[in-house]
């Protein structure tokens, strides 16, 4: 049985990662946001916002077919 997290604590863990994005952009790194995919079904908004602010939201299935590699060439 998969655990689905409250929406108020994917919130913030979403937030947080959002946050984490803003200090990693300053330095040298790039910050990879990836979920198991299920959270695009029951976390859609809060997931939406960070895709339209980090630069980098994945799923399983992406990386699968080798998106990081061709970020990373």
């Amino acid at each position: 049985m998969l655990a689905v997290a409250p929406s108020a604590t994917r919130q913030w863990l979403l937030h947080r990662y959002r946050n984490l994005f803003d200090v990693l952009k300053n330095g040298e790194y790039r910050f990879f946001r990836i979920t198991d995919g299920n959270g695009w079904k029951t976390a859609t908004q809060p997931l939406r916002e960070t895709f339209g602010y980090n630069d980098y939201l994945f799923n399983l299935a992406l990386l699968e077919k080798g998106i990081l590699e061709h970020l990373l060439e």
